[in-house]
């Protein structure tokens, strides 16, 4: 929970609100998305009923006013929070609360499409095509409109500051579109992996969600995955290979084997043209088992080490085993996978206890898998044939 100190003895006049919400804005340090963000939770310290009050003027506790300030706290603090960012003052700011309010506008409409300034100029004069043109396309003087050509644009750029994304621990299909992404720490170190780049990023705790039913993540530092377009492929193949690594490593994650990198979500953002997809998974802080190697040349052969080194071979077996053969109480419908790329680079080293930690296996950018069901069903139906033949001779 982030900790923002109010002043509630007449607020303060020399720090306005627009500028309490840009003190406490973070930067983010993803790659595609390098601007400032209000963290959630700061965003909800800020935000109250008091601030509300004095932001838009009000001297009195009416009826009309409470309500007005309950739908802002319920239904529009990101709304609210970016009029008051492009600088709106008390009247202009009141108005317009009232007429998102009188028109059902909040913050579920978000994010506003960000048009060019000439395909804008074409809905205000149309009076349609853009959600905050349209509201107010019955006013004929100009002089009365809250919401000009370059309001609109200022408020469509800035709301993102108010919108970066939660991320949930498990969930395969985030679209986080043009958001901003709200990884605040960038590590230098780099991996190659099949079919992309691992970069390694750290989450604003604000910002990362664990079901009750999931044991939460050691770290918030994450291996993230970019799926690159290769020689020869297109935007859709970069899709179904991202769709296929995410079933395959959701799916064996399933099955609770410490010797297998754990899944924490997938996302995709970026436009329909151009789209790009990421995989997230636990951040192995050593490296890969040939890293291991490099740096144990020729490690003493002490209890400790052949127990780990016994201990993480079992254990990878194990998991091998698990992933090759699934219980499953499904009718009896499991899926076998396949690796299909087991190799140094692709066991990651985990340093977390014993003579030099944890080996688990990831990257199954190459794994295959097919319904035993299925097979099981051909033998049987193979054998009837056999058997068919050999009654007919």
């Amino acid at each position: 929970m982030s900790n923002v100190k109010m002043e509630t003895a007449g607020f303060s006049e020399s720090l306005r609100l627009s500028d309490r919400l840009r003190l406490h804005m973070k930067r983010s340090a993803f790659d595609k998305t390098p601007y400032e963000f209000l963290p959630q939770d700061t965003l909800d310290s800020i935000i109250t009923e008091a601030i509300v009050r004095h932001a838009m003027a009000f001297t009195e506790s009416t009826p009309e006013a409470s309500a007005l300030i309950a739908y802002i706290l319920v239904e529009a603090k990101r709304v609210f929070a970016t009029a008051v960012y492009i600088g709106l003052e008390p009247d202009t700011l009141y108005n317009t609360m009232v007429l998102f309010r009188n028109t059902k506008f909040s913050d579920n409409r978000l994010p506003l499409e960000v048009m060019r300034q000439e395909q804008l100029m074409k809905c205000f004069v149309s009076g349609r095509g853009h959600p905050l043109s349209e509201l107010e396309a019955r006013i004929q003087d100009d002089a009365k409109r809250i919401w000009t050509p370059l309001r609109v644009h200022d408020f469509s750029k800035k709301q993102f500051k108010f919108l970066a994304p939660v991320v949930r621990l498990g969930k395969r299909d985030h679209n986080f579109g043009n958001l901003i992404l709200p990884f605040v720490r960038k590590h230098a170190a780099q991996n190659e992996g099949s079919f992309g780049m691992v970069s390694y990023y750290e989450i604003h705790s604000d910002h990362f969600e664990v079901p009750q039913e999931q044991k939460p993540t050691p770290s918030s530092i994450w291996a993230v995955k970019r799926f690159e377009i290769v020689q020869g492929s297109d935007h859709k193949e970069v899709t179904q290979r991202w769709a296929s690594e995410i079933n395959t490593l959701a799916t064996v994650s399933t099955l609770n084997q410490n010797h297998i990198v754990r899944f924490i979500a997938a996302f995709s953002r970026g436009t329909l043209e151009e789209p790009e997809h990421y995989l997230v998974t636990e951040l192995a802080d050593g490296g890969n088992l040939r890293d291991l190697w490099r740096s144990m040349p020729n490690p003493p052969l002490q209890p400790l080490l052949m127990k780990t080194a016994v201990g993480n071979l079992r254990g990878l077996v194990e998991a091998l085993s698990a992933i090759h053969r699934p219980i499953s109480n499904e009718a009896q419908t499991y899926t076998n996978w396949r690796h299909g790329d087991l190799k140094p680079e692709n066991i990651l080293w985990f340093r977390d206890g014993g003579a030099f930690g944890t080996l688990k296996m990831c990257d199954f950018g190459e794994a295959k898998g097919h319904q035993a069901v299925t097979a099981m069903r051909n033998a049987q139906h193979n054998s009837s044939l056999r058997h068919s033949a050999l009654r007919a001779t």
